[in-house]
């Protein structure tokens, strides 16, 4: 289990995950994943991470400035980045979600792709 840092509350978990050569070789697989509530005073700033994010928001509000844009993430999104670009996130006021940092063989290449007009994937209200 990792350690949890400032702003994220007690009952959140952070797994990290190891994958076989065979994995690694020929798939997608996760490299760390979690369930975080978190308040006010959680916070990510880093210019680069050695693994591609997916993280669903449940509740909550959260900043997201990513290519030097800023985004405000709502509830039900999904947020995809290339972590090799400069990205910061925080809770806006607090936060519920489900994260994923994930690698493979083209897993960097996909993401670029997938997430090239936008970080988020926004859903439709029906």
């Amino acid at each position: 289990m990792y350690e949890l840092g400032p702003g994220i509350l007690p009952h959140s978990i952070c797994v990290p995950l190891t994958a076989t050569a065979r994995a690694k070789e020929l798939y997608f697989y996760p490299v760390l994943c979690g369930h975080y509530d978190c308040d006010r005073s959680y916070r990510v700033s880093r210019e680069n991470y050695a693994n591609p994010l997916l993280l669903f928001l449940r509740k909550g509000n959260m900043l997201l400035e990513y290519d030097g844009v800023q985004y405000h993430v709502e509830k039900g999104d999904v947020i995809l980045l290339d972590c090799d670009r400069p990205h910061s996130y925080a809770a806006n006021p607090a936060a519920e979600f489900l994260y994923l940092h994930f690698d493979g063989c083209n897993a960097r290449a996909l993401t670029r792709a997938i997430s090239a007009s936008s970080p988020i994937v926004r859903r439709e209200e029906n």
